[in-house]
């Protein structure tokens, strides 16, 4: 087959126009990611300016937006500190809460997993009364408690230390009698 200009036309334009059409899918791609991450931050923004309203209506004192803290954990007995930040620290009738404000179809919803764990985080962490999720687009506000064993059980299920506890009880009983006699 010879190469000549009838011929190289064609293949010259297919491939041009496939260098232009994965430019142009790059560059679209990019811009569709820009706008998707706007209108989320609008909706975000408009779901929290909505839900602070209906946490006031409800009788919630607003203490703070975005409040930031650190929190440490120990892990192998080491601390690492992670940073946190609730979308509100409400208050009610002298009680304090951790609201976390949630838009769209599943995040609001207490069954998803990530929401979940987000909330038993704040729970744990904010050492408030309870956590609030606010679902701003069906003005809905879920108090949730979650019901967690105790941390410190080692009395609970250590047989010695009840013996010493008690050792000691027998041995004030034993005192106390002995003063007044």
């Amino acid at each position: 087959m010879e190469l000549n200009t009838e011929t190289l036309r064609p293949i010259v334009f297919l491939v041009a126009g496939g260098l232009f059409f994965i430019w142009l899918e790059r560059i679209g791609s990019r811009w569709f990611r820009s706008l998707r991450a706007r209108f989320r931050a609008k909706r975000w923004q408009k779901g929290e300016n909505k839900a602070l309203r209906m946490l006031s209506a409800a009788g919630y004192r607003i203490q703070s937006t975005q409040d930031s803290r650190t929190w440490t954990l120990f892990v192998n007995e080491k601390p690492l500190s992670v940073k946190l930040r609730a979308d509100a620290i409400v208050e009610r009738h002298g009680q304090r809460y951790v609201a976390e404000i949630k838009t769209g179809s599943k995040a609001p919803q207490i069954q998803n997993s990530a929401t979940r764990r987000q909330l038993l985080e704040y729970a744990c962490a904010y050492g408030a009364s309870g956590v609030l999720l606010v679902d701003a687009e069906n003005e809905q506000i879920h108090h949730v408690q979650f019901d967690l064993p105790e941390q410190n059980t080692a009395i609970k299920h250590s047989p010695f230390a009840w013996a010493w506890l008690i050792a000691l009880l027998s041995i004030a009983v034993a005192v106390y009698l002995r003063s007044r006699s």
